[in-house]
Order: structure tokens, then sequence, then C-alpha cells
């Protein structure tokens, strides 16, 4: 993020705290694309992604130090994805893990939906799958959920289980996209 920028966020410490969680995880996603782009326009020459992705680590630091605990587990979800973007995989699945430690039930569908996508990505489909398994059977109420098991059964090959998990959603989420 540019000087300006980062001038901004730290003139925002005299906000309430209530806010200022949000105000460094804002900052840390504008830090990631900012370090995303350096990266693959060569700027700064000879720095790596995952170097480049230190000040946007700080962000999510500050935001979790600061961020009421019953919302941690969205911080944590942030930061691992921040990690997939750099191929680190154990550290990505380290965080996603803390988020699933702290969520909310209501939110526990989309941690494991992360978890799942994180699997797949690191090669291991079992798992994922595993993961959309434990999802349909405890958050069938989340259309996500359904959506995300057919787009993972599309993407590896099985056209025939995509359409039996389409079909079930379809018989549980009626009116969804009407």
């Amino acid at each position: 993020a540019s000087p300006g920028t980062m001038d901004m966020v730290e003139r925002a410490s005299t906000i309430s705290r209530e806010l200022l969680w949000k105000v460094h995880l804002e900052a840390a996603q504008m830090q990631e694309r900012a370090a995303l782009a350096g990266v693959a326009a060569g700027r700064p020459a000879g720095v790596g992604l995952d170097e480049a992705l230190r000040p946007c680590r700080r962000s999510y630091a500050r935001s979790i130090a600061l961020c009421p605990p019953n919302l941690t587990w969205k911080i944590w979800l942030a930061a691992g994805r921040t990690e997939v973007s750099c191929d680190n995989v154990s550290e990505a699945r380290e965080l996603f893990l803390r988020a699933h430690d702290c969520v909310t039930e209501k939110g526990r569908s989309s941690v494991l939906l992360e978890l799942s996508r994180l699997e797949e990505f690191a090669g291991d489909v079992g798992t994922a799958r595993s993961f959309l398994t434990r999802s349909r059977g405890a958050y069938g109420g989340d259309w996500k959920v359904w959506l995300s098991s057919v787009n993972l059964e599309c993407r590896h090959g099985r056209r025939d289980r995509a359409i039996e998990f389409a079909q079930s959603a379809l018989n549980i989420h009626r009116g969804t996209g009407e």
C-alpha cells in the first residue's frame, strides 16, 4: 500500500477500539494486494512474495489484538487466505484451524468450506471431500455447502456425483435462485 494510505491507517489509531480492528484488517488486505502487484511487476527487485507480505501479516496481528473475541475467526480466515496466495499451505491450514477453534456455530460452515478448498488446493481431494461431507451433514441448510460440493465434483470429473448433490440441494433449497 502507498505510504499515504498507511499514514491514514496510523492516524486511525485515535478512533474507537470497536472500529480500529477493522481498519487494520482492511490495511492487511490492501497490503496483500500491493504485495501481489509489486512482486508481479518485479518491485522491489529480488523481493519474494513471502517477504513482501510481512507488513500485511503485521496488520493482521494488530487486527487480532484489537478484535472482539467473537469475531477473531474472520481475521484468522482472511490471514489464511493470504497464506494460500503465496502457497504457504501449512501456515494457511494452521490459521484456518485457529478460525475453526473460535468461530461461532453460525460461521462454522464458512470455515469448513475454506478448509475444504485448501485441501483441494494442496492436492488432497479426499480430505476436501471429507470436510464437505461434514459440512453437508451439520450445515446442510447453507446452500453454499452444496454448491461447493457440486463444484468440487465437477472440477474432478465426477459429473454424476455433482448432479446428485445438485438435486439434493434443490430438494432442500427449493426457493434459492428464484
